[in-house]
């Protein structure tokens, strides 16, 4: 059912001899609360001025609807045919006033919030979800399609309503529903991404990551094609130095990873995909000086580190943690660097006797720096505490012999003094 057979469907009650003039009012009503075409949008993103007169007239569509939707709906109560294409129209406007935008008000959110209310309890649910999870007249795809023209690669700049209604929509389909329909949503969400407005971007990413939550291990988006698509995509990105992309560009792309490695039996140790990530992401991180990026880079790190294959880049991310434990002006980048540095003791015990001098210096001298200087963050002084005793486990003989020397003895606190001491083996 795509948006013309919809409309014929609406004009069919119209001209009815059943339809009152109560449901054919309440038809123009919602052809007429649609928010309008934005004609300039190749050009540059829409603002308050250029809906300054729909947002004269929303509030009061809403509210009509509102008002009449029960006595239109009630009238057509046994006839699925004419209600079905009210139901789809009316739930496309819910969505594009589903947020505070440059073509509504507040009141207007609320009063879309209002209708949906209605509109489930009519149904017969508790939430939009459960129609949409509708099998028996895949509604999901009803509307999906019905949107689908004012979201095509040349239209959709010129439809930011059309916009916010799909990503409504992904959010309020049920886990894994949007699996079933990756033809009719990905492509959507990659037009979006593939732009060059960075809100744009971050809106694509996101809508990416919730069909990522619907598709990810699942078997049939592992053999779709989709996930090396969305790699490609994804890893352009990621050469790019814009703080608000790289926390969800790098959760999306731990997702496709994982699935791209699902069922891998190859040699661990093999360069993969993953390595292509990590590398460009510790290039990086080395010598960047923006303090937001540093934290953005360094929360993004752990979630690649994922098996024993990366490994490989012990030296690399040992040569990092010195640099940003010792330049730790910034308490939340501090605070993902320990986090990381507890991911790398824990995984890579094999390799980290090999780097262990460089990481006991860091991590002393940050501690000593600490002392100097308190804080006042217990998070931060206990992460660091886990990370030079499960330095001390791995290499005890080494770690024995830096953590009982005098000098040592005077910038370590009692209690991990009192920890590493407990291991008697090395003790003299």
């Amino acid at each position: 059912m795509n948006m013309d057979s919809l409309s014929e469907e609406l004009e069919k009650i119209k001209i009815s001899n059943f339809s009152s003039s109560l449901i054919r009012n309440f038809i123009y009503l919602i052809e007429n609360t649609y928010v309008p075409q934005f004609s300039h949008g190749e050009h540059h993103p829409c603002d308050e001025h250029d809906y300054e007169d729909f947002r004269k007239i929303i509030d009061t569509n809403l509210e009509q609807i509102k008002y009449n939707f029960y006595d239109v709906l009630k009238s057509i109560k046994d006839d699925c045919d004419k209600q079905l294409p009210i139901l789809i129209h009316l739930i496309i406007i819910v969505g594009e006033q589903s947020e505070q935008s440059h073509w509504n008000t507040q009141k207007s959110v609320s009063l879309a919030h209002n209708i949906l209310e209605e509109i489930c309890n009519f149904l017969n649910i508790e939430r939009i979800s459960q129609f949409f999870t509708n099998n028996l007249n895949d509604n999901l795809k009803k509307v999906l399609i019905t949107l689908r023209p004012k979201l095509l690669k040349n239209t959709w700049k010129n439809y930011p309503a059309a916009v916010l209604c799909y990503k409504w929509i992904l959010h309020q389909t049920q886990a894994p529903k949007l699996l079933e329909y990756l033809s009719d949503v990905l492509p959507t969400a990659l037009i979006i991404y593939d732009d060059y407005v960075p809100a744009n971007r971050i809106l694509g990413l996101k809508c990416i990551h919730k069909i990522l939550e619907h598709s990810s291990m699942q078997h049939e988006f592992v053999r779709s094609g989709y996930v090396d698509v969305l790699y490609d995509a994804l890893e352009k990105l990621t050469r790019h130095r814009e703080t608000e992309y790289i926390i969800p560009l790098y959760s999306c792309l731990t997702t496709v990873l994982m699935n791209l490695e699902y069922g891998n039996t190859s040699n661990t140790y093999e360069w993969t995909k993953r390595d292509n990530i990590i590398g460009t992401l510790l290039d990086n991180m080395e010598f960047e000086t923006n303090l937001e990026l540093r934290h953005a880079y360094m929360t993004s790190l752990p979630q690649l580190l994922t098996n024993i294959g990366c490994a490989k880049w012990c030296e690399r991310l040992t040569r990092l943690l010195s640099e940003y434990c010792g330049n730790h002006t910034d308490l939340r980048t501090l605070r993902a660097t320990l986090q990381v540095a507890e991911t790398i003791l824990s995984m890579f015990h094999v390799r980290i006797p090999s780097h262990c001098l460089e990481l006991y210096s860091a991590f002393l001298k940050l501690h000593y720096d600490l002392t100097e200087t308190p804080i006042f963050d217990e998070e931060i002084i206990r992460s660091l505490e886990r990370c030079i005793y499960l330095l001390y486990n791995i290499t005890p003989a080494i770690g024995s012999k830096v953590i009982r020397d005098d000098r040592m003895r005077s910038i370590i606190k009692n209690n991990l003094h009192f920890s590493c001491f407990t291991d008697t083996k090395y003790c003299n």
